[in-house]
């Protein structure tokens, strides 16, 4: 078959006949396919399936190369049956009629008998589970089937399709092959890189400074003169990728809007519009292609789509055509948020005839995907995923695109903590419920209760991003909601019931407008999805929101009470109110009414448009700026309170001289700090109520805003995935925050988010956010841990260890889901899910998420709940090893006699930038003998091998010379002066000379002497001993004291023992270890009364290491060296665990020392090099062919509870 003739029939209605043939195409000369010679009819003996089902046939089976058969299926719908409006219906029908017998899956085709208007079809490939692994782990209840869909009898090219089913007829035709040709990722990824490629296009245009265009956008800056020419550039562009953002999000939205029939219909109805509106126009009128923005896009969206009460929606086209095109509201085609002058742009022509073959080469669907459900096509889920992925967005703003697996676990798994907080029933019972529908332990008075609990629940995304979590939470309330309907033979208006959702439990705030923007496109276009014929768009302004979540106030003035009573000055009419000695000022300012009509207000916009919806939105803005004046003008007279008092206090009057008081003191200091904010006040009103009027703000009104919710407790359910950025990589995303109780140095800004989640929950409320997982150890998350420790129980923990969740970000990530508990229990269950592989597929993602939590087989993941004590981890890191990995850590903590101090542990040098300080090897005869001095062997690893050189000037070593008597350290720090000046002034360090090092340390550590090396990350323990001059990096740590033997204490420390306890307890990233200072400084050490034998062993190991040729034979030093560090790791086992390995009879101690004793190892430091060599080769074979290698073999079966634990770890 040639791909004409299978594009003409996958565009064509359903045809049996032509099906089989492609079905033969398919299977080719091989003997797969049997085809029944007459269909086999199957009965239908439910009420239900025979309402949508007019015909059910099976017509053949298909055995795949690997033996796995799939019935092939063919489904009648009933006339007025719609798929997508009847899912749940569907699925219960396949569960029953279709899965149900099937061993692994099925083919199945669904369609309408011919002459139906309705020439759309589907081919499904029909799973029981998972491309991974089938029934590897069978479950007891029952699971939702999982659904693989083509869309034919359409217009598009289906080149998709036709691409994969080639692909199969090649392959070698196992169930693998044809998972592969349903699987969506491809699609997706591939209409991704295309979208991008298009977007720069369109957006570097405009940007380009000889491009006359670039000048539109600069006309909109405001505080032109204020601002830097930097700062005016990032602006203009940000303005110009918003604005290509929109115009092709818009020109998405259409493309799915056509595939409704909804564009360039001849009536109201809206039937027989076209499915090619867009590119049509384009094509069929050249002359207007360079100017095809301006002549017809721009009209379509403002005067078309956002213009009501057009006489039966008529719109007159450039063309001279009129048509019908609905009117959307709703905000997405508001010609307000564009330049004054936008209409006059033009692309090249070429741009549009790009743009549109891209779009045609692929199927848009309006239905969004999910982990049961995958159209192998374009859908809305798309968006977001474009839009967190597009042009380095995520690089400054710490936003990353959450695959729908996570988000799906992370929705269904909150949706049941809150409905399990709220019933009598098991959690098991509730999570079947909601995960695969299974309806058998409710009755009906706990369905109708469920039913009611969805009504009221109130969601919000802080950092909602393009609106994933959100969407996931409205699917699957809605689908919830469905099969309840379903249950109880309640009436079913899909439409309503997503609008319902939508204005009663979601809300969601986000820092980027260009994230709110395509958030609120994804809730319209789940809104049109489920209508019949346009209907307007509700206005979701007040319940998607720009703003900062994690500010309620703006330069120290508190915004959080401007809708609390106590707050205003009560007036009904226009009040002149005194704003200083200087000037009036003719303010509104509203009483305790207006804070009540806010919330009136805001619900009814939800529906309004036009004119109605601008008065109400002008409305709600005067009432915010009267509320805005009120408060900085109390916050005045507090000011001048303050000032007053101070004067009446010491009888002076305002132009006093205040010389004779100590300038220093805290009064003196609070006086000129009152006066400075008192003086800023004007400023800050009026740029607060310029922001009335901007399209992004820096804080955000949570208890104005939503002040409905919060008068009821809070949000019952905070989710997201907030956005992780350290101070040292985008301080500016830190102002205004620093101030906040929340914030601690070296934090993530996510921590923000979490703890400000904690204030906008109710009691019982659950927050669940995906996020980095070094918050339980890190120190920087000190602040967090306290607050989760002491306002919240923690319900889940899901550790996705070094799997890399974010494609495009290296970053270990967790799921946690907490409750708020204003008194959490001292000991509570804890359930706890780790991937212990990082190379794995989606598939075995979905199984960790959802196979049975405790009773798994599989193998790259550890699950179990756990007693965990909240008081254990005050002040200290957070931790959820089992029981039986905890018994032991404490055993060997329990053995600790020695700890180092702080004055002992020290991190490498900080240049700030560490570039100015280096210098090359082959730069340093560009130095004189007095510069030499200054300039060291700089080591930035822990192998006693210098990468370069650094100058090493600090005040103590430099004292008051002068740089330019140093004429080529001179020369050398020029070229980064500016750069290390700014350094310092960020750093708080402005009086320092800026040649001076950031942080030099205390230069003994370096000096020539024993010490301990440790590189700060690294995949296991990496400790170093040498006694040789040691400049080293920020990325190692020096150990120096003289109340422990060094050799010793380097043995311990890369012992097993050591390794396997800084793994559970200590500091780690994913699957490295971070020996940073403080968790160094609480390792349990073992100080020995006798060093004997770790002093011999060290002596041997290190020897071994430093000999440049085989000191033995065919035998690699390195594994000499291990063998050695074994015997070393066999003895730490014994001194901690003494009576286990008598018991068990391993103990190997004493077997050691006589073999050391009988050859004279104490001797070892003073022998020559080759009597070296010999006695390592001795000990060596000695120790292989004697008890002990006996006993250590026996480690992991004699002692499977401790030892096997250790050694395995």
């Amino acid at each position: 078959m040639n791909r004409q003739a299978l594009k003409h029939i996958l565009q064509s209605n359903y045809d049996r006949d032509q099906w089989i043939s492609t079905l033969q195409f398919l299977t080719g000369k091989r003997e797969y396919l049997t085809v029944h010679l007459t269909p086999k009819t199957i009965e239908i003996n439910t009420q239900e399936a025979d309402r949508i089902v007019k015909t059910f046939y099976q017509i053949g089976s298909l055995k795949t190369s690997d033996g796995i058969s799939l019935p092939i299926f063919e489904i009648i719908l009933e006339d007025n049956i719609r798929i997508e409006y009847n899912k749940v219906s569907v699925n219960d029908f396949i569960k029953k009629y279709i899965i149900k017998d099937a061993i692994k899956g099925a083919l199945t085709t669904f369609s309408y008998d011919k002459g139906h208007e309705k020439k759309e079809w589907r081919f499904s490939f029909i799973s029981k589970n998972s491309a991974n692994d089938f029934f590897a782990e069978a479950e007891a209840e029952e699971t939702n089937p999982k659904k693989y869909t083509y869309i034919f009898g359409t217009e598009e090219e289906h080149r998709t399709a036709i691409e994969r089913l080639y692909n199969l007829e090649q392959s070698r035709f196992r169930l693998e092959d044809f998972f592969e040709a349903f699987n969506v990722e491809p699609v997706s990824k591939k209409f991704f890189e295309e979208y991008k490629s298009l977007y720069k296009q369109f957006s570097g245009f405009l940007a380009d400074e000889k491009n006359e265009y670039r000048s539109i956008f600069e006309a909109e800056i405001n505080d032109f003169n204020s601002k830097t020419k930097e700062d005016i550039a990032k602006e203009i562009d940000k303005d110009i990728r918003n604005f290509a953002s929109r115009l092709m999000g818009r020109m998405v939205f259409l493309y799915f809007l056509q595939k409704k029939h909804w564009l360039g219909a001849s009536n109201q109805q809206y039937k027989d519009g076209s499915s090619t509106f867009l590119s049509d126009l384009f094509y069929n009128d050249k002359e207007s292609q360079t100017n095809f923005y301006q002549k017809y896009l721009s009209r379509i969206f403002f005067e078309a789509l956002n213009t009501p009460d057009r006489k039966n929606e008529e719109f007159t086209l450039h063309n001279g055509k009129t048509v019908c095109i609905p009117f959307l509201n709703g905000g997405l085609f508001e010609e307000e948020q564009e330049p004054k002058r936008h209409r006059e742009i033009q692309f090249p022509a070429f741009y549009f005839e790009d743009l549109f073959t891209f779009f045609n080469g692929y199927n848009f669907t309006i239905y969004e995907n999910s982990p049961e459900e995958h159209t192998v096509a374009v859908d809305p889920e798309m968006l977001g995923h474009i839009f967190e992925n597009l042009i380095d967005y995520n690089k400054d703003t710490g936003t990353f695109y959450t695959p729908k697996e996570i988000v799906q676990y992370m929705t269904q798994e909150s949706l049941i903590e809150y409905l399990n907080t709220h019933l009598q029933k098991e959690r098991k019972e509730i999570e079947n419920l909601l995960k695969n529908h299974y309806t058998k332990p409710f009755n009906d008075a706990e369905l109708e209760k469920i039913d009611q609990l969805l009504n009221d629940v109130k969601i919000c995304d802080p950092a909602i991003g393009s609106g994933a979590f959100p969407m996931g939470m409205l699917q699957e309330i809605f689908n919830l909601k469905a099969v309840i309907a379903y249950e109880l033979k309640k009436e079913w208006n899909p439409a309503q019931v997503k609008q319902d959702i939508i204005q009663n439990s979601i809300y969601g705030v986000d820092l980027d407008e260009g994230a709110v923007e395509i958030a609120r496109l994804r809730f319209w276009l789940s809104l049109v999805v489920d209508e019949g014929i346009p209907k307007a768009l509700p206005n979701l302004d007040y319940k998607i929101m720009q703003g900062n979540s994690l500010l309620e106030s703006y330069n120290d003035i508190d915004l959080s009470n401007l809708a609390t009573a106590d707050e205003q000055i009560i007036s009904n009419q226009q009040t002149v109110l005194e704003f200083g000695d200087e000037y009036a000022k003719e303010i509104t300012v509203f009483d305790a009414v207006s804070i009540e009509e806010i919330q009136s207000l805001i619900k009814s916009y939800f529906t309004k448009s036009g004119n109605e919806k601008a008065e109400i939105k002008q409305r709600l803005n005067n009432i915010i700026e009267g509320k805005i004046h009120s408060k900085i003008y109390k916050e005045k007279k507090r000011l001048e309170t303050l000032i007053n008092d101070f004067y009446k206090k010491y009888n002076l009057s305002k132009d006093n001289d205040l010389s004779g008081f100590n300038l220093k003191s805290k009064e003196i200091k609070e006086l000129f700090s009152n006066k400075e904010q008192f003086h800023n006040l004007e400023k800050i009103e009026n740029e607060l109520i310029s922001f009335q009027h901007k399209s992004e703000r820096p804080y955000f009104l949570w208890h104005l805003y939503f002040k409905e919710i919060f008068d009821n407790g809070g949000f019952d359910i905070v989710i997201g995935n907030p956005p992780y950025i350290k101070e040292y990589t985008n301080k500016s995303a830190f102002d205004g925050f620093r101030s906040s109780p929340y914030y601690i140095g070296k934090m993530d800004i996510w921590y923000g988010f979490a703890s400000k989640g904690f204030d906008i929950l109710k009691e019982k409320g659950v927050e669940c956010f995906i996020a980095q997982n070094n918050w339980v150890t890190s120190s920087g998350a000190s602040i967090l841990r306290k607050d989760v420790l002491t306002r919240t129980e923690i319900k889940q923990f899901i550790d996705f260890g070094d799997y890399k969740v974010f494609q495009s970000a290296g970053i270990q990530t967790m799921i946690y889901l907490l409750q708020k508990n204003a008194k959490p229990s001292d000991e509570y269950q804890v359930y706890y899910a780790g991937l212990t592989d990082s190379n794995i597929n989606k598939n075995q993602l979905e199984d960790f998420l959802n196979i049975d939590k405790l009773i798994s087989k599989q193998r790259f993941f550890i699950k179990f709940e756990i007693a965990f004590n909240n008081k254990n981890y005050f002040d200290t890191t957070i931790n959820f090893d089992n029981p039986q990995l905890v018994s032991l850590l404490d055993r060997v903590s329990l053995k600790k006699n020695f700890e180092l101090n702080e004055k002992e542990v020290i991190q490498g040098i900080v240049g700030a930038p560490d570039k100015a300080f280096i210098v090359r090897d082959e730069e340093l005869h560009n130095f004189n003998s007095e510069e030499l001095q200054f300039i060291k062997p700089f080591y930035t690893n822990s192998t006693g091998i210098a990468s370069e050189n650094i100058i090493y000037l600090c005040e103590k070593n430099f004292n008051n010379k002068n740089i330019k008597d140093f004429i080529n350290l001179f020369k050398h720090f020029e070229p980064y002066k500016e750069e290390l000046i700014e350094a310092k002034n960020r750093y708080k360090t402005p009086n320092k000379k800026y040649f001076y090092l950031h942080r030099e340390r205390d230069e003994n550590f370096f000096k020539k002497g024993s010490k301990i090396i440790c590189q700060a990350r690294c995949l296991s323990n990496c400790f170093f001993y040498t006694e040789n001059e040691y400049y080293a990096s920020r990325a190692l740590n020096i150990i120096k004291t003289d109340r422990i033997n060094l050799k010793y204490l380097v043995t311990f420390l890369n012992s097993k023992l050591i390794y396997f306890y800084y793994k559970n307890r200590g500091s780690i990233q994913g699957i490295m270890l971070k020996f940073d200072k403080g968790p160094l400084l609480k390792i349990p050490i073992y100080k020995p009364e006798n060093y004997s034998p770790f002093l011999e062993f060290f002596e041997l190991i290190t020897t071994t290491l430093q000999s440049k040729e085989n000191i033995i034979e065919g035998i690699d030093n390195k594994h000499i060296a291990n063998f050695f560090q074994e015997i070393v790791d066999a003895c730490f086992f014994e001194i901690y665990f003494p009576e286990e390995m008598q018991e068990k009879n391993i103990t190997v101690i004493t077997q050691i020392e006589e073999i050391l004793k009988k050859h004279q190892a104490e001797n070892f430091e003073h022998l020559n090099d080759e009597d070296k060599r010999k006695m390592i080769a001795t000990l060596y074979y000695a120790l292989k062919e004697s008890e002990v290698q006996q006993k250590m073999r026996q480690f992991v079966t004699a002692s499977p509870d401790v030892l096997k634990v250790i050694l395995q770890s």
